[in-house]
């Protein structure tokens, strides 16, 4: 015959487990929160570089843009038109 109170005393260490095994996870838990600040900060690092490298470009494509859009003649800029031709007007 079962003793009542072994029982309980079995189901509340399964619900509530040892403290052996709490510590082992918090110790588990703890390494992989330092790998993920670990890799949080290379992702920030990489997004940082990645945003100055956008910048960089944008800033190219916008000089090339400017100088895409007027045509020398003799001297003077004439802006092209979006539908072809040119503007009359000298810049």
């Amino acid at each position: 015959m079962p003793i009542p109170i072994l029982g309980e005393i079995e189901r509340f260490i399964s619900e509530h487990g040892s403290s052996v095994v709490r510590k082992e996870r918090l110790a588990l838990l703890q390494d992989k929160l330092f790998l993920l600040k670990e890799e949080v900060s290379k992702l920030e690092k990489s997004n940082s570089d990645l945003k100055t490298q956008v910048a960089e470009l944008q800033s190219k494509i916008a000089s090339t843009s400017r100088v895409e859009q007027f045509e020398e003649e003799r001297g003077a800029l004439f802006k092209r038109r979006a539908g072809g031709g040119y503007h009359q007007a000298v810049n």
